[in-house]
């Protein structure tokens, strides 16, 4: 099922949103940020509180929590990685709300604990990432995230068309093993083989979700090749830092950058011109629908087992219209 949101719909996510209470933007205690229900509890476990993709999509599922009056919460590493999230999931199961909406931040190490949560009665949506077989083995209700290979592929056509489909680029990306950025590297990768002969695509580098890393990876990578002429950034952490990289070196127009997400440090350099491109997703729109589908499941009524949110993608040209997608840094 793919679901996209109407200019409408987005635009009274983007009102709500600025309108709910402020969250967190660090490791909090489950019950930090509660908004007081009637009969469910809900948490949300991000992949890191220090993205504001998660901080996005926590203000749709805070929003949505309290039009269907549950009890809502939010928590999360403040740094990405399954041995700094698993003490949070493990810590949710033993406070056990009715269900929790998660993203877990590895395929196969997150399985287990979210196994432990499922056993204990608590319903499970994957938001953004997922586990592998999360919801054809039962553990999750239901997985909701972007169409990540088709942004990739959607982002290497940015791309080609940028550098006029000749040149050497690279994907800097966060760590093998992540469901979304896995992906997008290869819906990047199979684009460019399958459509541009005239593009050399170097081996892609990891930063381990770290904007500082992914500066220092740019600005190593253009030294041993200044014909480097085009980027892809995997995600939000890794966009900063690869435009900062860009600065650094003097480059910016010379090396052409297209990057996942548009929270505010990456429309602010998509202005200044060291972004070039932004795929723009919907978190708010999955914060949303993973509440709205928790809830079926402890109401009896039925799930919808994948729902693929949009993509849109944003330039200098087109962003005063785009408005409504950009991400936001407090709720």
């Amino acid at each position: 099922m793919i679901r996209k949101i109407s200019i409408i719909g987005l635009a009274g996510v983007a009102i709500a949103a600025a309108g709910c209470g402020s969250s967190s933007s660090s490791g909090t205690s489950p019950s930090s940020t509660a908004t007081v229900g009637k009969h469910y509890s809900v948490t949300f476990i991000a992949g890191t509180t220090g993205d504001n993709f998660y901080t996005t999509l926590n203000c749709g599922a805070k929003q949505e929590a309290a039009k269907l009056g549950m009890t809502y919460s939010y928590t999360g590493a403040s740094t990405w990685g399954a041995p700094q999230q698993i003490p949070y999931v493990q810590s949710v199961t033993a406070a056990h709300p009715s269900a929790v909406l998660i993203a877990p931040t590895d395929v196969t190490a997150l399985i287990a604990p979210m196994q432990s949560m499922k056993q204990a009665g608590i319903k499970i949506a994957e938001v953004d990432t997922d586990i592998t077989n999360g919801v054809e083995s039962g553990v999750a209700i239901t997985s909701i995230s972007s169409n990540n290979l088709l942004g990739g592929q959607e982002a290497a056509d940015a791309l080609a068309k940028l550098i006029n489909d000749k040149g050497t680029v690279m994907v800097i990306n966060v760590t093998a093993g992540i469901s979304t950025t896995d992906a997008r590297q290869q819906g990047f990768t199979q684009e460019m083989a399958a459509k541009y002969p005239n593009i050399t695509v170097l081996p892609t580098q990891f930063d381990n979700d770290s904007a500082t890393t992914a500066a220092s990876i740019l600005e190593s990578t253009y030294a041993a090749n200044p014909g480097l002429n085009g980027i892809f950034a995997a995600n939000v952490l890794t966009a900063e830092g690869v435009s900062t990289g860009i600065t650094h070196v003097g480059a910016t127009g010379t090396i052409k950058d297209v990057s996942f997400d548009a929270e505010p440090t990456d429309i602010a350099a998509l202005k200044s011109g060291s972004i070039d491109a932004l795929i723009a997703q919907e978190p708010a729109t999955e914060g949303i629908d993973g509440v709205e589908q928790v809830y079926d499941a402890l109401t009896g009524k039925q799930v919808t087992a994948s729902i693929a949110t949009g993509l849109v993608t944003i330039t200098a040209a087109n962003e005063a219209s785009m408005s409504k997608y950009f991400y936001v840094s407090s709720c």
